[in-house]
């Protein structure tokens, strides 16, 4: 046992404390632990006891710690040894205070103060964490002194009791010592059983190995029980402490009962609660104690330690207690920022209500965002409103206008005729008939466009005519029957292909309609020594068409609306105010029943690109495939360009 004794003195070494602030007489403190060094209330209770005590005394506080280790050994003839081994130790230590934390410590040294012949004999002994049924006597009294612990059993079965009704029997999980682990010490624990002994059972459990402890539980039988617990324990596997949190996770593979404890470690760790004193709060008690001592030689009385209740806010819920059945003031650890301690019921509520609120200021923005989106709607739709009514406006002047000057010119022309007694030479006369022809051409373009703008209204109405083409061929035939028009303006033209067939269906005389409108707004806005390309190029299954012009542009905010029916730009640089902006509606609705698209790009006096895009079709059963189309469009050339 020497042996064995020995190591524990090299396993738990005793700690050195020294603090100094001014010159006064140095203190000497030896404190026994009944446990190890882990013991988490030691680890809080002695820096905190440290602290207050150098506060109050200032000088050397010399201080050491010896552990007990008695969850391990607790043999008479191990104590016997250790206090030898104390006497041997410290005989020159002469400490001026002992401390004791815990039941066995306490009792192996109060005898050696009365011991003549120990080293710590009339030592004063300020004691911690020793059981309220801890007996001192009045010899003992002179010298003893300290907090006595309260488990508070009677205030956690009545906890459990108003929490959960259907409990019938309490697990009293304490460490067992040869000191404490006796039919005296549970006879202390009586008059416990005595109040509850015909409202639910209680069964005291003396263990030191976690694994008893597992292994009781594993084997209970009763569903409906609930567990008290506190202190540490050790593992008989590894012989090492297993903490607080450890204990608790073991305990919840075994056991679904509430856990409660009388031990702050606990809390926290997945205990729901308890009664429980506060290490550092009682190491604070215990420095002024110990002041009194050293400085007046006076021995304050045995107190009991104030406990508090002790719950763990998300244990409170998962275990789903009823809120109103919390005591009040108690300590709530683990609660989150801005949570209150409410009924679980209350809180859906409150989470209900917030979900609410939350979702009627959600409606009320997405209400907002739909009434300015109506807004918007609206304003847009009395934007284009008022456009289609200046469009229509505009329409009506300017198909006014385009009538009458035709109409004007061809009556001025017979009347002219008709007023010519004389024989009328044959070149004044093709001359006149040559205005004739072009301002009935100008009055033939205008009404087929106004009839193909009402046909174009229903597709049903509008026949088409698709055949299997060169679409190359039939643009750059159509070009060339435009070149007169744009030599006789001295503008320069460029046609352009990067493939020479691209056969795809098409209705030859439709997409002729939509490059000689195109060509002739490029040749009418473009001034003399301008320049007109038009490009074709195949792009993965489409083929594009781009005439592009160096005239006068369009301005950007006209771009969105070139395509709309009726409307026409009024562009003061242009040579011709004529238009009846018809002819690029009828182009897109063309382009269209193509299932293809076109779009412009522009800026104002540099210039005008429209882009057409057709999908490559292959030959339909009813389509007509031409290798070579024989291009006759002198008479619709003639037709299109009449306004030029």
């Amino acid at each position: 046992m020497i042996i064995i004794s020995l190591f524990l003195f090299g396993l738990f070494p005793t700690r050195l404390y020294a603090y100094k602030e001014r010159e006064v007489e140095n203190t000497n403190i030896l404190i026994i632990d009944s446990y190890n060094n882990t013991n988490s209330w030691s680890s809080k209770l002695i820096p905190k006891f440290i602290h207050e005590l150098e506060e109050l005394r200032g000088g050397n506080i010399n201080l050491e710690i010896e552990y007990l280790n008695s969850s391990l050994y607790n043999s008479e003839e191990y104590y016997k040894e250790f206090i030898e081994l104390l006497n041997s130790k410290y005989k020159n230590f002469n400490p001026d205070l002992l401390g004791t934390l815990g039941n066995s410590g306490l009792e192996i040294m109060k005898e050696e103060v009365l011991n003549q012949e120990s080293i710590f004999y009339e030592v004063p002994i300020l004691f911690s964490g020793a059981s309220i049924n801890t007996v001192i006597n009045e010899e003992e009294k002179n010298h003893v002194t300290g907090i006595l612990y309260d488990s508070n059993i009677t205030k956690i079965v009545n906890l459990i009791k108003e929490n959960h009704k259907d409990i019938e029997k309490i697990k009293f999980i304490q460490v067992a010592c040869d000191l404490e682990n006796t039919p005296e010490f549970e006879e202390k624990y009586s008059s416990v059983k005595k109040v509850y002994a015909k409202q639910l059972e209680l069964e005291f459990m003396w263990e030191i190995y976690i694994e008893d402890i597992i292994q009781n539980l594993k084997e209970e039988k009763d569903s409906n029980y609930a567990i008290i617990i506190g202190n540490n324990y050790i593992s008989r596997e590894t012989q090492t402490v297993v903490f607080a949190k450890k204990i608790i996770e073991q305990i919840k593979l075994v056991s679904n009962a509430p856990i409660y404890t009388y031990d702050e470690n606990y809390v926290g760790k997945g205990v729901i609660g308890g009664v429980a004193g506060r290490a550092e709060r009682e190491g604070i008690e215990l420095a002024k104690m110990a002041n009194t001592i050293l400085e007046e030689q006076e021995f304050p009385e045995i107190r009991i330690g104030e406990n508090d209740y002790i719950f763990d806010y998300e244990q409170i819920y998962i275990n789903n207690l009823q809120v109103s059945k919390i005591p009040q003031n108690s300590i709530l650890i683990n609660r989150p920022k801005f949570q209150f301690l409410l009924p679980r019921s209350m809180k859906y509520i409150m989470r209900s209500l917030i979900l609410g609120i939350l979702g009627l200021i959600a409606y009320l923005f997405y209400y907002i965002y739909r009434q300015r989106q109506a807004v918007k709607k609206s304003k847009k739709l009395y934007e284009q409103t008022k456009l289609q009514a200046q469009i229509k406006t505009d329409f009506i002047a300017g198909i006014s206008h385009d009538l009458k000057t035709p109409i004007n010119v061809i009556r001025s022309s017979v009347q002219l005729l008709e007023s010519i007694d004389e024989e009328i030479e044959r070149e004044y006369l093709i001359n006149r008939l040559k205005v004739i022809t072009q301002n009935s051409n100008k009055l033939l373009r205008l009404v087929n466009n106004l009839v193909d703008t009402v046909k174009l209204e229903d597709e049903s109405c509008y026949q088409m005519k698709f055949e299997y083409v060169n679409i190359v061929e039939v643009v750059e035939d159509i070009c060339l029957g435009a070149l007169d028009y744009m030599q006789q303006r001295e503008i320069e033209f460029i046609f352009d292909t990067e493939d020479e067939e691209i056969f795809t269906v098409i209705d030859i005389e439709k997409i002729e309609r939509v490059i000689l409108n195109l060509l002739s707004n490029a040749i009418k806005f473009t001034t003399k020594s301008g320049k007109i390309n038009a490009s074709m190029e195949k792009v993965e299954g489409y083929v594009k068409i781009r005439i592009q012009d160096s005239g006068i542009g369009i301005a950007s905010d006209k771009l969105e609306q070139i395509f709309m029916k009726f409307y026409s730009i009024d562009n003061k640089l242009a040579k011709s105010g004529e238009g009846s902006g018809i002819g690029l509606y009828i182009v897109k609705r063309l382009i269209d029943l193509h299932e293809g698209e076109i779009t412009v790009e522009s800026l104002e006096g540099k210039g005008a690109s429209f882009t057409i895009t057709l999908p490559i079709k292959n030959a339909l059963e009813d389509a007509v495939k031409k290798s070579r189309v024989q291009y006759e469009g002198n008479q619709i050339v003639q037709l299109e360009f009449s306004d030029l």
